[in-house]
């Protein structure tokens, strides 16, 4: 072989080792490029849930003051029916009044109760 024939031969060797080496390099840039839009879309979901957690968690102290509230005012309530049922009979009492008063209690229980009166 001559001198030229070598050194082309040299040249395409060393051409082609470096071909692999950027095949090579492309492959890992890819597999790289793909492992970071997954580790981002994981990022990106984990934020999502995070929102929608502080979404829940809004919500369900909105949600548990209402509650709060409703619990207040029925007690309010009982205690206002209770006094009225008491001041009514003492009422009829004072004024020879005769009402009902039996069926009028048992309503008022029964509603305290969360049923039918009967």
């Amino acid at each position: 072989m001559s001198q030229p024939d070598s050194n082309y031969h040299q040249a395409l060797t060393a051409n082609r080792k470096l071909l692999e080496q950027v095949a090579a390099l492309q492959a890992e840039n890819e597999r790289l490029r793909l492992e970071v839009a997954g580790r981002a879309a994981v990022v990106d979901a984990n934020k999502t849930l995070h929102q929608q957690t502080d979404l829940f968690r809004r919500l369900y102290a909105e949600e548990e003051a209402k509650v709060k509230s409703l619990k207040a005012e029925v007690e309010r309530l009982r205690k206002a029916g209770d006094g009225l049922m008491f001041e009514g009979e003492t009422m009829a009492h004072e004024v020879s009044w005769n009402p009902p008063w039996d069926r009028v209690v048992a309503a008022w229980v029964a509603a305290k109760e969360g049923r039918d009166a009967k």
